[in-house]
């Protein structure tokens, strides 16, 4: 059969459209308008179809895509981003910052509809809801952003409205945050402070960690975690750090490093889960006013001090403005001495004020 299509008026003064095609059923199909005009536009967009690579009028509509919800990239971003991150820590955070999330109606809207409105109703919400209730929903808010960003990135939504916060609202919702020590709670710990922790620690295993986080201002879990399979010789000796966050990190090997690793082996560097463990509880019982953590404290404070902000950050594997933290550490003590010379230039070191004059309106 060769498809055509016909234009022709009825008996009955109406107009007919017969289109001819091998897909349509029977072969046919006949179409009949009340006016010349409305058929004439039909027959043009059949004639289109047929001679023109038009579109098929006759085909079924394709169903809308369905819009993916915040929901669904949540799920989506566990699937491709979550499961490859390499620290356990890391990943419960994020999954548990997601379940929290997926309790409130925000998870079931349109991921491209969301607005500012939607965003604060959550934090409202979150804020004066049952149970629980965070001081901040600052990390839920920087969450989603990452979420939504990693979305666009990969071609799953075209917008997000963490794209147009500004000012006020971004305020309200992700804050103004600064490292502080007050908010980490760590500082650094004196060397000959540190000279007695370590004698307080003569298991091989322990020590061995600690010098290692010492050396390198390297966290627990990737010190225990550490395997000679991520050690290189080219172009430079060294560790590939297991990756904490988003910060990668390469520890080249210097003399010490290699008096505390010993020669190249195979398997775990000190240990693993046991020692991770093993080493929380012992420091616990075994030193008091330090935190384990404030060995980085301790190493990122020298390296900003002796380096620099970008040098320090690039060794230690953070970003330079979480060196903020390090050089604050210090601030107090900084203080009082620019303080206490100021005092010692003006002559008021030691200096005794008179008493003033004692007055009473009846004494003579």
């Amino acid at each position: 059969m060769k498809p055509n299509v016909y234009l022709y008026e009825t008996k009955g003064g109406r107009w007919r459209v017969d289109v001819r095609h091998p897909s349509l059923p029977d072969g046919r199909r006949r179409l009949t308008y009340p006016s010349k005009a409305k058929a004439r536009g039909f027959y043009n967009v059949v004639n289109a179809w047929l001679f023109h690579d038009g579109a098929n009028p006759f085909a079924e509509p394709e169903a809308a895509p369905r819009r993916l919800t915040v929901r669904d990239l949540l799920a989506w971003n566990e699937q491709v981003h979550v499961q490859h991150v390499e620290s356990q820590k890391s990943r419960t955070e994020m999954l548990g910052r997601d379940d929290v999330i997926r309790r409130y109606q925000l998870a079931g809207l349109e991921a491209e509809s969301v607005t500012v409105f939607e965003l604060l109703e959550y934090k409202r919400e979150r804020l004066t809801g049952e149970g629980r209730r965070p001081k901040s929903v600052r990390p839920d808010m920087v969450r989603l952003r990452a979420v939504f960003r990693a979305a666009k990135k990969k071609g799953k939504i075209g917008h997000h409205v963490f794209e147009t916060l500004e000012g006020a609202e971004k305020r309200e919702l992700l804050g103004d945050w600064k490292p502080t020590p007050e908010n980490s709670k760590g500082r650094p710990i004196p060397a000959d402070e540190w000279e007695a922790i370590l004698k307080a620690f003569p298991e091989k295993a322990y020590n061995r960690t600690l010098r290692f986080m010492a050396a390198t201002g390297c966290r627990l879990e990737q010190a225990t975690s550490l395997d000679w399979s991520r050690y290189r010789e080219l172009p430079i000796p060294g560790f590939d750090l297991k990756k904490q966050k988003k910060a990668e990190r390469f520890v080249g090997m210097t003399p010490v490093l290699r008096e505390i690793v010993g020669e190249r082996g195979n398997g775990l560097v000190f240990g693993g889960q046991r020692l991770y463990e093993g080493l929380q509880r012992a420091w616990r019982y075994r030193v008091k006013g330090y935190r384990l953590h404030d060995i980085r404290h301790s190493v990122g404070t020298a390296l900003r001090r002796f380096a620099g902000i970008e040098n320090g950050a690039s060794a230690l594997g953070v970003t330079p403005a979480m060196m903020g933290i390090y050089g604050e550490h210090e601030r107090d003590a900084r203080n009082a001495a620019v303080l206490a010379e100021i005092q010692s230039s003006l002559g008021t070191r030691g200096a005794t004020f008179p008493k003033a004059a004692v007055s009473s309106g009846d004494s003579k």
